[in-house]
């Protein structure tokens, strides 16, 4: 509560300072609660396929501390000011990453999402990772491909599987629209950085996904690997 108070009262003291210094200090704000965001993500990334499940528990605690200070921070700012105007690229995709976090928002600020993605705030793969995790967060496969979650499967280790899509034989031409790599490059990625390679399979349906994630025993994470450093 504290936390949000005094995000609150930011709010306040930034729409009272003149419209340059205004957004300056939007800007460098939002570009250090990127910096924050990926900054975890990074440190914690091995730790998500570890077989301890104390390690696993770990990661999503210093990850669920740092997302938690990084929305009461933001989210009174768009509830007060909407989407800022005028900020840099580095800002707009520090939002777009600290609501992308979060399950529980997404669809809250989904219309500023796409009123940012209208106006070339945010890029196209940006707003299509975005609508990807909602649709996955809601248990509908996704569109574009991009989303992807960690089971441990116990003695196996942890297993990275590709979640859903709605339509597999056109998968690639619907990522080439926005921007996003071919889909077999893109999972190549997972082999590169952590030694194993994204399982996709057309024939898992959602409901047999959600099934498995329910039957192991394992911290669910979420991930998308536009670019690596970007989750």
């Amino acid at each position: 509560m504290k936390k949000v108070w005094i995000s609150t009262l930011l709010g306040a003291l930034i729409m009272a300072l003149p419209t340059a210094l205004k957004a300056q200090h939007l800007d460098s704000l939002l570009v250090e609660l990127g910096r924050r965001d990926q900054q975890v993500r990074r440190e914690t990334g091995p730790m998500l396929l570890s077989k301890s499940l104390d390690t696993l528990l770990m990661a999503a605690s210093r990850m669920e501390a740092v997302d938690n200070e990084c929305r009461s921070t933001l989210y009174p700012l768009l509830d007060t000011l909407g989407w800022p105007k005028g900020l840099s690229q580095e800002a707009n995709k520090a939002i777009w990453l600290i609501i992308q976090h979060d399950s529980e928002s997404q669809r809250k600020y989904l219309p500023q999402m796409e009123q940012a993605a209208m106006q070339g705030s945010i890029d196209k793969d940006d707003y299509a990772l975005f609508e990807d995790r909602l649709n996955m967060n809601a248990s509908r496969p996704q569109r574009f491909g991009s989303q992807t979650v960690v089971l441990n499967m116990g003695t196996e280790g942890m297993q990275i599987y590709l979640w859903p899509v709605a339509d597999a034989e056109r998968l690639d031409s619907l990522r080439h629209s926005v921007g996003l790599q071919p889909i077999d490059n893109y999972l190549s990625i997972f082999e590169n950085a952590y030694g194993r390679k994204a399982i996709w399979d057309p024939s898992i349906s959602v409901e047999k996904m959600d099934s498995l994630r329910r039957g192991v025993n394992t911290v669910q994470m979420k991930t998308n690997l536009k670019v690596f450093n970007e989750q």
